[in-house]
């Protein structure tokens, strides 16, 4: 009988709402309209396929129904999902779970629709999680993450819960509209687009911010001014606007490339060409192929981001669906070679990039323009949901337990201090009263009584905050991080390595840092498989950067702080609030006798003069790009114990003799022993070809300087070494292995090239004919060994 009234709130909601209020004519008066709504099927595996075979049987086939797995939707598979819509979407989270998943699917299903969430008994559902980003050494047994949504699900009256023991369905008034809002109106009429050459075309808007943002796009084009970014949550209509201004343009026999990572991403647009098309009279449009449209001299076909056509510059028009889900080097890349392009995108993290949109691309995309067109970037923001009706369930309850969709508003916020009642006093107080009453993990390896921390800086962890503060740490913290992702609240909840530092201002949260907690026992006896690249645990990022560097073993088990994120509310920045929190880490730190603090981030010069103000020191820059930032990572450390100074004395050395590019004669005899057994692990296989071409660039260098005054047998101040003792000339040693490993090479192709600071893999393989990465770092290998058994014979 549950599961019978369950089916029917599922499908229609008309039988269910007969039931239950046959005598509420008001309510039997209403039109239909729906909300969308959750179901969360609980238990287990057999249970819940029972359950769902009862609810999806004999489905109307106007009813769009999809199901998938975590494994399905797992990394760039989940992009499939954008511009799609369905009814009922349903997502299987027994095997695992990722809130990115839930938010993904969630903004694809349409009014009066249902997102179903499949999962294990809550009770136990805590328990049961996976936790794959838990770093090595460290385990836990309950999700607090978990335990948190659940205890969301059930205060909801909204959502509907199936589960062996019970079910619960909601009110049908509290899923009925009471009242349409003004761009549900609009949609029941037809308005004629604007412009002159477009009387013959009747489009129908969805709310009326639709048309006015179209209205801005054809003023914006007519001025010559174009470039512009669409920006919205998901189902607000952005894919749609982008259809009707596309139609705008094939009128004016413009053509028109349109772009997405995905081509099923954009049958949207497509989709409402082809309505506005069918609806006209006189102006209809020919479908060449399933990516290709012409009507009259106009044009608009689908590429891929890679095509090169997009960068040639003799296009009318460029669009970009989800521009977010773009690396952000290759829509530079676009948008500097075209003259009128708009970016369509949603700012959330699960289609790519997320937020670091805004702090990337629209500051740089900025400067470009006015440096070189004199134009000013165009922002269009529609906030009208479109896919589903105002005050959505679905939205208000994500917003709320994933604490995500809306981390942005905080930046907005005035914080005043007549706003707030309590003192800062007060609230430590309140704090601490509440720290000890929570058990967490911290306590395992951070206790309150020791730090000592300022009044108003918080050491604690994420389970510890409530609700408002816990919105305000995830606000700061994605304003200041490139990367966000909907999984992030998990893993910062979870993570039983990581320590909280919280600054208040009155009252509220202005200020926040992640701390990892990394190295120590945990990895005690991976050292020397981590030194030499054999190994690589989960976690541990810098633990594992440092002992890479210096072929150190030991240096595994020094104790890390790994500053993750820092964040100051924009109100707050350049007035010493972050200075503030990073003086209460190195205090802890030092208090705690932790070894090195650390920090790792995307070069920019902003950050770096942060970093270097508070006297942390870079030892190390990526060997390449991120792909999806453009930006080159870098790794700086504060040392707080005398070891790590030793330790820092080496990685100084190390990044100088990187960053001058100085050839092998000219380092120390100390680099030079590391050296050599840095290049013994690449022969071995253990590290990769990109982390030893500086040696490699430094040989070659060596070779040129053995033709001048310079040689091996220079005097140093430095300790001496079996090579110096020998006289080791190492600059012979490389030429006689080039000449050994590549006769057919002439050494004026060979060596210069091998001289180079970047690895150029495709002109690599063609001197020295070979094909593919793979057989190119074979051969590298079999010319180092050479020269390796070239040193140990002059060793002899």
């Amino acid at each position: 009988m549950a599961l019978q009234q369950l089916r029917e709130w599922l499908l229609t909601l008309d039988s269910y709402e007969s039931k239950l209020d046959m005598g509420n004519p008001a309510l039997r008066s209403k039109p239909n309209d729906y909300h969308r709504r959750i179901l969360v099927i609980s238990g287990d595996e057999a249970f819940c396929r029972s359950s769902l075979s009862f609810l999806m049987n004999n489905i109307p086939e106007n009813i769009q129904v999809d199901s998938f797995t975590g494994s399905e939707l797992k990394g760039k598979n989940r992009k499939m999902l954008l511009g799609s819509e369905r009814d009922i979407g349903i997502l299987h989270c027994h095997e695992s779970f990722s809130p990115g998943n839930v938010m993904a699917l969630a903004g694809t299903v349409k009014k009066s629709g249902c997102l179903i969430l499949v999962t294990p008994a809550l009770k136990t559902w805590p328990y049961k999680h996976d936790f794959p980003f838990i770093s090595h050494g460290y385990s836990i047994n309950l999700s607090a993450y978990i335990t948190r949504a659940v205890q969301h699900l059930n205060a909801d009256k909204r959502v509907a819960l199936h589960s062996q023991e019970s079910t619960y369905i909601p009110n049908a008034q509290s899923m009925t509209v009471s009242s349409r809002s003004d761009n549900f109106k609009i949609e029941q009429s037809s308005t004629s687009l604007v412009e002159n050459d477009f009387e013959n075309g009747s489009v129908h808007f969805l709310s009326s911010q639709q048309k006015q943002a179209f209205n801005a796009l054809c003023e914006q084009y007519s001025n010559g001014n174009l470039n512009t970014i669409v920006s919205a949550p998901r189902g607000r209509g952005k894919s749609t606007l982008l259809g009707i201004f596309a139609w705008y343009l094939l009128c004016k026999g413009k053509r028109v490339l349109l772009t997405s990572t995905l081509i099923d991403n954009v049958h949207v647009v497509f989709n409402q060409l082809e309505k506005i098309s069918e609806s006209t009279q006189l102006l209809k449009m020919r479908k060449i192929s399933d990516k290709k449209y012409i009507m009259g001299d106009g044009v608009i076909e689908w590429m891929a981001p890679d095509n090169t056509l997009l960068k040639q510059g003799n296009n009318d028009v460029i669009l970009i669906d989800e521009a977010a889900s773009f690396p952000l080097p290759m829509l530079f890349e676009i948008v500097e070679k075209n003259c009128s392009w708009v970016l369509s995108t949603t700012i959330q993290g699960y289609e790519g990039s997320g937020s670091g949109f805004l702090h990337k691309l629209m500051p740089r995309l900025t400067n470009f323009l006015k440096r070189t067109k004199s134009t000013d970037l165009n922002q269009i923001e529609l906030t009208t949901p479109l896919r589903w009706l105002e005050n959505d369930p679905i939205e208000d309850f994500l917003r709320g337990v994933f604490l995500f969709e809306d981390v942005n508003a905080s930046s907005t916020i005035e914080l005043s201090a007549s706003s707030v009642n309590s003192t800062d006093e007060l609230r430590q107080k309140q704090l601490n009263d509440k720290v000890d009453n929570q058990e967490t993990s911290i306590e395992n390896h951070l206790k309150n009584d020791e730090l000592n921390i300022h009044p108003q800086i918080l050491a604690t962890a994420f389970t510890r905050l409530n609700e408002t503060e816990l919105s305000q740490v995830m606000s700061l913290l994605a304003l200041a991080h490139y990367q966000t992702s909907p999984d992030d609240l998990m893993r910062l909840m979870d993570s039983p390595d990581l320590i909280l530092f919280v600054h208040f201002h009155h009252s509220r949260v202005v200020g926040a840092a992640v701390v990892n907690k990394e190295g120590g026992n945990a990895l005690q006896e991976l050292g020397d498989d981590i030194a030499i690249g054999k190994r690589r645990p989960k976690g541990h990022l810098s633990a594992q950067r440092i002992t890479l560097l210096t072929a150190n073993g030991k240096n595994a088990a020094l104790t890390y702080w790994r500053i993750n994120r820092i964040a100051v509310h924009p109100k707050y920045q350049r007035k010493g609030f972050g200075k503030a929190i990073l003086s209460e880490i190195k205090q802890a730190a030092s208090r705690k006798k932790v070894d090195f603090l650390t920090t790792s981030y995307g070069i920019d010069e902003h950050v770096n003069m942060f970093w270097d103000a508070n006297h942390f020191k870079c030892v190390y820059r990526g060997e390449k790009r991120n792909k999806a930032s453009g930006e080159v990572s870098a790794l700086s450390i504060y040392s707080l114990s005398s070891r790590a100074e030793e330790e820092e004395s080496i990685l100084n050395n190390i990044y100088e003799s990187h960053q001058k590019q100085l050839p092998f004669t000219y380092i120390s005899y100390q680099l030079q022993d590391l050296y050599i057994k840095k290049l013994s692990h690449f022969v071995s296989g253990y590290r990769h070809l990109e982390s030893v071409w500086p040696i490699v660039s430094s040989l070659a260098k060596s070779i040129s300087e053995n033709t001048c005054r310079y040689n091996n047998t220079i005097k140093r101040q430095d300790t001496c070494s079996k090579h110096q003792a020998s006289s080791i000339n190492f600059g012979d040693c490389f030429n006689d292995a080039i000449f050994a490993t590549y006769p057919q090479c002439t050494s004026e192709k060979l060596i210069p090239l091998l001289s180079k600071q970047e690895l150029d893999y495709a002109i690599l393989a063609d001197v020295i004919e070979t094909s593919g990465k793979k057989e190119t770092n074979n051969s590298l290998k079999c010319l180092v060994q050479r020269f390796l058994c070239n040193v140990e014979s002059q060793k002899d």
